[in-house]
Order: C-alpha cells, then sequence, then structure tokens
C-alpha cells in the first residue's frame, strides 16, 4: 500500500472544515475512514498522519467540495448545504453528508457532483435540487 505522509495543512484544513460543518466525532470517523476516537483525536491534535490513498482522497475530497460549495454559494448555505434535504439522484433526498459519509464513492460522488456544477458555471439554484 502507497502511503503518504499527510502535510499538517491539508488535516488541519479537514478538521477546521469538520468544525464549520458541525460534524459529530462519528461522522468525522466515517469521512476518514478512522476505527478509533484515540486515533482521530491523536490526527486532530498533531495534524500529522500516514494516509494510504483512500484516506488522501477523502481528506482531498473533503477540501474540494468545501471550496466548491464557497464558489457557489454565499458562506452560510455552503456551510449549511450538507445538512439539507436535496432531491437531486445522487442524494434520494437526503441530506448530502448521508452519501458522503457513506464511504469514499459517495464522498468522490458528491466532490465531482460539485465540480461539474463549478466546471460549468451553472446557475447556484442547481445546488439546491
Amino acid at each position: 500500500m502507497v502511503e503518504k505522509l499527510s502535510s499538517r495543512s491539508e488535516l488541519r484544513g479537514f478538521f477546521e472544515i469538520a468544525d464549520a460543518w458541525g460534524l459529530t466525532t462519528e461522522q468525522q470517523r466515517a469521512l476518514l475512514n478512522i476505527r478509533t476516537k484515540t486515533t482521530l483525536r491523536a490526527w486532530r491534535a498533531t495534524g500529522a498522519a500516514r494516509l494510504g490513498m483512500d484516506r488522501l482522497e477523502r481528506v482531498t475530497s473533503v477540501l474540494v467540495i468545501h471550496e466548491c460549495l464557497h464558489s457557489l454559494l454565499p458562506s452560510d448555505e455552503a456551510e449549511s448545504w450538507i445538512w439539507r434535504d436535496n432531491d437531486h439522484p445522487l442524494f434520494g433526498g437526503s441530506p448530502p453528508i448521508v452519501r458522503m459519509a457513506s464511504g469514499v464513492v459517495g464522498l468522490v460522488r458528491t466532490r465531482l457532483y460539485l465540480e461539474g456544477l463549478l466546471g460549468s458555471k451553472a446557475d447556484s439554484r442547481q445546488v439546491h435540487e
């Protein structure tokens, strides 16, 4: 397995976003695929961890999702978007955080959906579907 020592800024960015979104410890663990609270606390405290490709993809996806949302929506809407029910087929009427926390595939698909909206310079109303 290829591992990369995460830069402190990547993990720090993840935890800043997690705080801005109001994610629970369990949701943070699901997004990062971490089994124990102890590991999560250590990563938060030190800002450094060896990340395999799966976890690196997860951290990167959260950073990109956050950036896309802030490019598409006003700040307050960007921070609450993951919590609002969404009728887009990807989310099936549930809040996007449900899909995002379901695994790396859900997280990456959410990222790709938002990148697509951003790339096509779509009207921000599409984000609310």
